[in-house]
């Protein structure tokens, strides 16, 4: 299994190397160390950690994370509060136990939080915190990364507006087959880290984990001692038995229904509602600029747009990838003049428009008419002559 992971990765490097060759960026070592030589001096650090967190259940919310932490003890305390749910959390360590407080019950468990040890976690603020910690106070595990054969880089991407060079560090699970591959977001700006990522295989199953995305950071702020001596009660923590579901359930037909008015957005980017775009029939694409058949495609849907101009809009959402990404593929290809707008949560392969839409790979389309009610939904490109087809008869002719 490791063979098969080393492989992969090794397959991978390449196809991006070949992708590299035709600009200009920093190598994946300077990246790293402008971020070493950023917290080299950091004793202190309060950030906070956005993400998205997911119930036993299969819920979906939003939470931010605030976060205090030292180096030299390492000590931290932890306070999530979701954004979108009844939900609050906390964590504290003082370097010899952690102790936690979550849905209203309190837990604790020994001090294994280290580079060396096993991570004990106790609940998604303790996660948060065991994500993120590394990029700001463990100097010893950036210069190991620095000095691997095993690092990339990828691209530039946005976090928050802030540009970062991304980062791919790969090493193999100590003591089990498979792997671990880390994408870092380090802002090209201030060597800070913005983001971080973990993609795992291991026993012959892969998981892309969410992204944790790092914001409002204070660096060597006076932090009381007491943060780090305080035990969490009961009291701290709650969680409301209903939190927000995804808009459609997984696995029922949209067919029938009427399009809910679901935020997207714009190139800017600003937030735009679908329903601005009612009044004529719509035929919406979900698309990535990797995605090969989704590019093999687009000549054709600008074949039917321009059959149909003025009586149907060609709406292409970009998902799963990243919003520079998209933006150069668009600026590269002025020829497709279509509406483009993109999922809010890109990035992610399951985020709530695509659960909506139930898109379980793309390219993936929608036909709406001019009220609003879903006709139709497919996924796949065949060919030219059957969607061309396909969209006749959903136009009537």
């Amino acid at each position: 299994m490791l063979m098969i992971y080393l492989l992969l990765i090794s397959l991978a490097q390449s196809i991006l190397l070949l992708q590299a060759t035709n600009q200009a960026h920093p190598s994946p070592a300077y990246v790293l160390r402008s971020l070493v030589k950023a917290v080299e001096h950091i004793e202190s650090v309060e950030y906070e950690v956005r993400r998205e967190h997911s119930t036993a259940d299969g819920k979906k919310y939003k939470a931010r994370t605030r976060v205090s932490a030292t180096r030299s003890p390492f000590q931290f305390s932890a306070s999530l509060q979701a954004e979108d749910a009844p939900v609050t959390q906390i964590v504290v360590s003082d370097g010899k136990a952690t102790r936690a407080s979550t849905g209203g019950e309190t837990s604790e468990a020994p001090f294994v939080f280290s580079s060396r040890g096993q991570q004990v976690i106790l609940n998604d603020a303790n996660e948060d915190v065991a994500a993120t910690w590394r990029l700001l106070l463990d100097l010893p595990q950036m210069n190991k990364a620095i000095e691997s054969r095993s690092i990339l880089f990828i691209s530039q991407d946005e976090i928050e507006g802030d540009l970062c060079n991304v980062v791919l560090y790969s090493r193999p699970l100590s003591g089990e087959a498979g792997g671990t591959t880390e994408y870092y977001w380090v802002s090209a700006k201030t060597g800070l880290p913005r983001a971080v990522q973990r993609w795992t295989l291991q026993r012959g199953r892969t998981r892309l984990g969410p992204q944790f995305i790092i914001s409002n950071i204070k660096l060597n702020p006076a932090i009381p001692a007491e943060t780090f001596s305080y035990r969490p009660t009961a009291a701290d923590s709650f969680k409301g038995p209903d939190l927000k579901p995804p808009a459609q359930p997984s696995g029922k037909s949209l067919i029938g229904t009427e399009l809910a008015d679901l935020e997207v957005m714009d190139l800017q980017p600003k937030p735009v509602k679908l329903s601005r775009f009612r009044g004529q029939p719509m035929l919406i694409n979900f698309w990535a600029p990797w995605c090969g058949p989704c590019i093999e495609e687009f000549p054709v849907l600008e074949k039917i747009q321009q059959s149909y101009k003025g009586r149907l809009h060609v709406v292409a959402i970009a998902v799963q990838d990243t919003r520079l990404n998209v933006l150069e593929f668009i600026k590269k290809n002025p020829r497709y003049r279509f509406i483009f707008l993109s999922d809010p949560e890109i990035s992610k392969a399951e985020s709530r428009l695509s659960q909506y839409f139930g898109i379980k790979g793309i390219p993936a389309s929608v036909f709406v008419d001019g009220q609003g009610r879903v006709l139709d939904h497919w996924s796949g490109f065949t060919g030219e002559e059957g969607l061309v087809k396909r969209i006749q008869k959903l136009m009537g002719q």
